[in-house]
């Protein structure tokens, strides 16, 4: 049984019975509108959360979508129930019977209770999905938004328990009403003012529900993107510093130029290498050629003409923006293997 109608058996027996069977039939509509929406968006999708992270993620992003147009449907519908009832409450004031008319307290507390409820309902959703989720960057959004709402949740049941104080505070003073008309009148501008916060309340969390499915679909919009091409090009060289070499000795001189074309790179690669026990200097040049990587290591074959040599070198750009080279297969062994790490020039 719908809890606004036996409010309104009661106030609307002040207006004219065309009146009154009108007031019924509009906000009996109203409300099982909303309360149709609120069953759609309870039933629909209640592991998304935990789901964001796994999975194909335009699928994921179908199903974020989903869910926020069902919330947004529930949250407007909700504002144009509650508006109408605010609406009737302004009319029925002026024209209430004081002799035969009861303020409705019980009615909107039993409201207030159900939505108590659905606050606790939601929360303890999100607060589960907050405990499961990994921590790492690309959570960190989802995660922020997540605790905004949990925040918000919380300050919406502490107004709706301020809220069922006043109603008990009405319905206290409802014996003293009865029968003077100014005080009657006072009690139920003071219940209306009730259901008009309420209708403000609502559209503010409309606004905060959006933001957070934003978040959701932001997060997840983000791992389609394609991954950041590393970007190796330009010209380096060694700079002696302890631990930025590995191999025979430390380096005498290297210097590398890289060009990039699209995913490919070519350049050079000069060194002077200090000898191996019993071995001369060496010193070489090598002409590079290869495909950038989007994980950050990239394979370079290079060639050398004198000495007559092949192999390859690997590497890879540190998160400080430095390029650690590591000659790792040389035919011949014409150029030995090791380690440097270069800094731009």
């Amino acid at each position: 049984m719908k809890l606004i109608l036996p409010l309104l058996f009661v106030l609307a027996s002040a207006l004219a019975p065309a009146q009154h069977v009108q007031l019924l039939k509009d906000l009996a509509s109203a409300e099982s509108d909303y309360r149709d929406a609120q069953e759609a968006w309870s039933r629909n999708d209640p592991t998304l959360e935990g789901d964001l992270f796994k999975g194909d993620p335009a699928d994921i992003r179908r199903r974020i979508r989903k869910s926020a147009t069902l919330r947004d449907e529930m949250m407007q519908r909700k504002s144009t129930y509650l508006a109408f009832v605010v609406r009737q409450f302004d009319e029925l004031q002026a024209k209430l019977v004081p002799a035969t008319s009861t303020l409705p307290t019980d009615a909107l507390r039993q409201e207030i209770n159900r939505e108590q409820t659905r606050l606790l309902e939601d929360q303890s959703r999100i607060d589960t999905q907050l405990r499961e989720m990994p921590t790492g960057d690309q959570n960190a959004l989802v995660r922020s938004a997540m605790r905004a709402q949990v925040e918000a949740i919380t300050r919406m049941r502490s107004i709706m328990t301020e809220r069922v104080t006043s109603i008990d505070r009405i319905a206290n003073g409802q014996q003293e009403a009865q029968g003077t008309t100014k005080v009657l009148e006072e009690k139920l501008a003071e219940l209306g003012e009730l259901w008009r916060a309420e209708l403000t309340r609502t559209e503010k969390s409309r606004a905060l529900w959006a933001r957070y499915f934003h978040s959701m679909d932001t997060a997840v919009a983000q791992r389609m993107l394609p991954a950041p091409r590393v970007r190796l090009e330009g010209k380096w060289r060694y700079q002696s510093k302890k631990g930025a070499w590995s191999g025979t000795g430390e380096p005498g001189s290297v210097s590398m130029e890289l060009k990039a074309s699209g995913d490919q790179i070519e350049g050079s690669y000069a060194a002077d290498l200090p000898p191996a026990a019993g071995a001369p200097r060496v010193s070489f040049r090598l002409s590079l050629k290869g495909t950038t990587s989007a994980t950050g290591e990239t394979v370079l074959q290079w060639v050398s003409r004198k000495p007559e040599a092949t192999g390859q070198i690997l590497v890879r750009l540190t998160p400080e923006g430095k390029l650690v080279v590591e000659r790792t297969v040389t035919s011949g062994g014409a150029v030995p293997a090791g380690t440097e790490v270069l800094v731009r020039r």
